[in-house]
């Protein structure tokens, strides 16, 4: 049995199920269209990150970190910049081509199609509507003003389906997962040893959960360029069974701070080096967004509204 059977629809094709079921035949830790999930977000004069997109059946959204898109300043958040630039991949992981869109972050904040969260570090930016085609075969995409098609494949844009995420509290420690990401600070940029603009995956495990915070940790190393990027857990449900769901965001690396003292001179020094950690934002955040969202457009649609 194939893993995890998607609906395409020639322009749009998003996960409806979550789980795949192991066979006689060999097959890859995760379903193959997984590995296109990552999107390279850059934007002008700023480093790189990571993000992926979202479907909420209705519309289809960029999801990334809040410090990705906005600088903040005496809790006030202003965007780093005019336009950015999404570039992802077919989901067929032997399909060369790539996925480029270009986003007039201005005009698109202007309409209140950008929302960020207060409390979590969170964004999302509403790119295209989704209408149903005829006969239930999928979705027609169509692009929201202020989002530029650059290039595109012919199965389409990979958008995560809403029902494969998992909360906060379904988060379970010791549960591995897979992080996916552009880790574009790592390497040597003289020797070439990594393509930038290709995604790269990390395994680790969900170490610990701070409730009082609301974040997740999880004992995976990340670097610059994988804020944003989406967290993956690994359920198992039973012995041929396992599910994969979304269950947040990368928000930052945690710090070792190791202090040297010479008693002598009487002056200490401090380095900073990663400790291997990484704090994940739940996808609370992200379903908090979208159902205000959602919930703004119903009350304009109803009359008097």
């Amino acid at each position: 049995m194939q893993p995890y059977k998607p609906i395409i629809s020639g322009v749009l094709a998003f996960w409806t199920l979550a789980s795949f079921h192991s066979d006689a035949r060999g097959y890859r830790a995760i379903p193959d269209d997984n590995l296109s999930y990552p999107v390279l977000i850059t934007i002008k004069e700023h480093s790189l990150a990571s993000g992926f997109y979202l479907s909420s059946g209705q519309h289809l959204y960029l999801v990334t970190s809040r410090h990705v898109l906005f600088t903040e300043s005496n809790g006030s958040y202003t965007l780093k910049g005019a336009n950015a630039t999404c570039l992802s991949y077919s989901k067929d992981p032997n399909d060369p081509g790539k996925i480029k869109l270009e986003l007039d972050l201005h005009r698109l904040n202007a309409k209140s199609l950008i929302r960020y969260h207060k409390d979590h570090d969170a964004t999302i930016v509403r790119i295209a509507n989704l209408r149903p085609r005829e006969g239930g075969k999928g979705y027609r995409v169509d692009f929201v003003e202020g989002v530029e098609k650059v290039k595109y494949t012919k199965s389409g844009i990979l958008g995560l389906a809403i029902e494969n995420t998992r909360t906060f509290k379904q988060a379970l420690i010791s549960n591995d997962v897979f992080l996916f990401g552009y880790p574009t600070s790592i390497g040597v940029k003289e020797t070439a040893q990594i393509d930038p603009n290709i995604p790269l995956l990390r395994k680790g495990i969900i170490a610990g959960k701070d409730k009082a915070k609301r974040t997740i940790i999880i004992d995976c190393p990340t670097y610059y360029g994988n804020s944003g990027g989406p967290v993956l857990q690994v359920e198992r449900v039973s012995l041929t069974e396992t599910k994969f769901s979304i269950i947040g965001l990368v928000s930052e690396f945690v710090p070792f701070k190791e202090t040297w003292i010479n008693a002598t001179h009487k002056f200490s020094y401090w380095e900073i080096s990663n400790s291997g950690y990484t704090i994940v934002t739940p996808i609370d955040g992200v379903l908090d967004l979208l159902e205000d969202t959602e919930k703004d457009d119903r009350q304009l649609e109803e009359p008097g509204k």
